[in-house]
């Protein structure tokens, strides 16, 4: 199984990296370390992490980040994780939808 971000998933994982290196140098570095952590768990066990919302066919997870107020918003098949939100917990819920049809 591999990992895949959605394009704008990205964008808000830099985003974030950036904010906290600004913040405090190497918190940045730790940010990351963190998704990359909870990634890797959810791809030994996706479905360990709550169901939020169905989309169609679509079946969306949440796994909240320890330490930082980000969840990883996801769905997965037997070949796939695709990370579809890097999003700040105080953030607009589901401003990400959408993301659903680019699968």
């Amino acid at each position: 199984m591999k990992i895949i971000f959605h394009r704008l998933a990205e964008r808000e994982l830099t985003d974030a990296f950036w904010y906290y290196e600004d913040r405090s140098d190497g918190l940045g570095s730790s940010f990351l370390d963190h998704v990359q952590r909870s990634a890797r768990l959810l791809l030994s066990f996706p479905r360990s992490a709550p169901l939020v919302r169905q989309v169609g066919d679509v079946s969306i997870r949440k796994r909240a980040l320890p330490k930082f107020p980000y969840d990883l918003f996801f769905t997965f098949d037997e070949d796939s994780l695709f990370i579809l939100a890097v999003a700040h917990q105080k953030r607009r819920p589901y401003y990400w939808i959408e993301r659903v049809r680019d699968l």
